[in-house]
């Protein structure tokens, strides 16, 4: 497995795979020829984050989610820093399935039966875990903040379906881990067509990401959608 490591001294920043020097990559637009760099943002640590992601798996992943790298990962390392293509390849598969798989099992309504669990359950070894520099990192905690975010009035400012009430929590997940839930609640009298998958489905993913991107990545969202009636027993 491919090992990366940052070193800086001097003002130099040095980045390696496997103890050679990390290829550079000249893409388009203001990156052009910027030299790499971590813990901040910059067209540099845009740079590193397409030259990491694709030594690590190619292009395609390089051209869509360099920028998310960049600002969720390469920004917030620590003056030296290792990590793995395995991280890498964790960070990306959660890219590539948040919103899917997991929230289609997290929402589990009485009212369909069309949603099945996902073919793998996830673990807290399944989620990647990058060097972070101490001081950059964010407040996973700011429940008012996030409240705010995403009150009823705020997801009908987007478009989204209005819920009766949202209800924000921070506590421990079914492996023990730290993480945030979420609960979009509607009436009891709320049409079943009205919360069909395909109509609830952007806004359940728009609050995800915005808790995911608002947190620093640092706790996974559980985003769930229930009626009033089935509150009646307690979060769940």
């Amino acid at each position: 497995m491919k090992t990366y490591k940052g070193t800086r001294s001097g003002g130099q920043y040095l980045v390696t795979v496997d103890g050679q020097p990390l290829r550079v990559r000249y893409p388009s637009g203001d990156r052009r020829n910027a030299p790499f760099e971590w813990a901040r943002e910059s067209p540099g640590t845009e740079h590193l984050a397409q030259a990491m992601l694709f030594d690590c798996a190619g292009p395609e992943a390089a051209l869509r989610h360099a920028h998310d790298f960049a600002a969720e990962v390469v920004s917030r390392l620590p003056p030296d820093w290792e990590t793995t293509a395995g991280e890498i390849e964790k960070w990306l598969k959660l890219k590539n399935v948040i919103g899917h798989s997991l929230q289609r099992a997290c929402w589990a309504p009485s009212v369909s039966g069309e949603l099945r669990p996902p073919a793998e359950a996830w673990r807290a070894e399944d989620l990647p875990d990058f060097p972070v520099d101490r001081l950059k990192r964010r407040a996973p905690d700011s429940l008012d903040s996030l409240r705010e975010r995403i009150k009823p009035e705020e997801l009908a400012k987007h478009g989204f379906p209005r819920p009766k009430d949202v209800r924000l929590s921070r506590r421990t997940d079914s492996t023990g881990q730290e993480a945030f839930y979420v609960y979009l609640v509607f009436p009891d009298k709320t049409p079943d067509e009205n919360l069909a998958w395909k109509k609830i489905e952007p806004m359940v993913s728009w609050v995800r990401d915005l808790i995911w991107t608002e947190t620093g990545a640092e706790l996974w969202p559980y985003v769930k959608v229930r009626r009033q009636k089935e509150l009646a027993g307690g979060l769940a």
